[in-house]
Parts: structure tokens; sequence; C-alpha cells
């Protein structure tokens, strides 16, 4: 079990930002054009990059973090092990231990290391629309096992 602890993103259409949060269900909500969808592509894109992405989710990372726009994601693995990824739009992650130093030895786009579920509204939309779908059942399957 792990949870995002800090975003920071420096440059593009967030600069600046940084966003403390705490664990469990994290639900951000806004105006349209506040940003909601780029913070999550972000995260997304911080944590898994861009190999599974959808074209209209690369297209938005393009347009908001172009231009040398840096991501930083600190998380705690397992409760006590702290980790921070760096990514940049063209650029390969790094990961860092809680002493700074980089870990090599981990390829984080396996999307194994941190596995994240993070959903769009439109993806969320979808599956609440699902009437007996597979999104749907393994969503709740998920959510059962942790109670």
């Amino acid at each position: 079990m792990w949870f995002v602890e800090k975003i920071e993103i420096t440059g593009g259409f967030l600069p600046g930002l940084m966003v403390n949060l705490p664990p469990g269900l994290t639900c951000i909500i806004g105006p349209r054009g506040s940003g909601k969808s780029t913070l999550a592509e972000a995260l997304r894109f911080a944590v898994c990059g861009t190999s599974a992405a959808p074209k209209h989710c690369l297209d938005l990372l393009q347009a908001n973090l172009a231009g040398g726009a840096l991501v930083m994601v600190t998380a705690f693995a397992e409760g006590t092990n702290r980790y921070t990824i760096k990514r940049g739009l063209k650029q390969q992650p790094v990961l860092l231990g809680a002493d700074g130093r980089t870990i090599s030895t981990v390829d984080i786009d396996r999307g194994t290391f941190l596995p994240l579920d993070a959903y769009s509204s439109p993806e969320i939309e979808a599956i609440a629309d699902e009437v007996l779908g597979q999104k749907r059942r393994n969503l709740l399957d998920e959510l059962r096992n942790e109670q």
C-alpha cells in the first residue's frame, strides 16, 4: 500500500503548484479550466509515464507541460519508505529515495513500482455508466478487498 504525499509542478500551465495530499481517497474539485485534469494527468504521467496514455491525455500533457515543466511526486510506500519521482516531458524519470539519492535499479515505467489508480471525469463517468461492466466490477472488488 502506498499514498501520494505531495505533488509539485514547476513550469507549464500550473507553475509553482505544490499540493499536499492526506492519505486515502482524494478528489480534486474546481471550476472548468482550473487545472483539475492537468493535475490528474501530471500525477499519472509522473508515476506511469506516457506509454499507455491515450492520445487526448498526451495532447493535454504536451500543451500544459511543454517548455521544460517538471512534475515531482512524493509518496510513502509501505507506510515508512518515502520516494520522489521527478519527470519532465522529454526526460527520463528520476527516482529518489528518502535520503535524496537516485535509485537506478527500478524501472518506473513498468507501472509496478507504485501502481496507480487515477481517473479523469470522463473515465469516472464511463465506469458509472457501465451496468455490469468489467471496469466497475474490478473497482468494486478492489474496494471490497481493502475493507
